[in-house]
């Protein structure tokens, strides 16, 4: 965790140098969300990626999965909606959708049908999820 902090600290300095970096930008936020879960700071990095490029599905995907982890599931979803209008053949929306599906519109078939279609493109952590929420349901059939 030390070493994260200490990257986030070279990236923000970086980043008073190439505030239009995207790369860079996305980078700082994505280690805000997945390291750090410093959500808000998350979601600053997020943003400011998206009014580079409102149609960056980096930072489409990340601020929905932000929004998801600080529970705003109505505006999480529209951020994961455009991702996956941008590219729908990117397993990791279908396994945010999921959850959204189970955590949010307490529909645990399609979080698990969202869930099988990540499986098919590759994302290994929706077996886990299959497995955890779906075998009882798959039995019931």
């Amino acid at each position: 965790l030390q070493n994260y902090s200490m990257a986030i600290n070279d990236f923000e300095a970086a980043y008073a140098y190439l505030n239009n970096n995207s790369e860079l930008i996305l980078s700082i936020a994505d280690t805000y969300l997945y390291k750090l879960n410093l959500y808000d700071k998350a979601l600053f990095y997020y943003d400011e990626a998206l009014s580079i490029n409102p149609n960056d599905f980096d930072a489409l995907l990340g601020k929905g999965v932000t929004l998801q982890k600080k529970i705003a599931y109505n505006e999480a979803g529209i951020y994961l909606e455009n991702a996956l209008h941008l590219k729908p053949q990117a397993g990791e929306v279908y396994y945010y959708m999921a959850i959204q599906a189970l955590s949010y519109d307490k529909d645990t078939l399609n979080a698990c049908n969202l869930w099988e279609k990540a499986n098919s493109l590759g994302v290994q952590e929706a077996v886990i999820q299959s497995k955890t929420y779906c075998s009882a349901l798959m039995s019931e059939e």
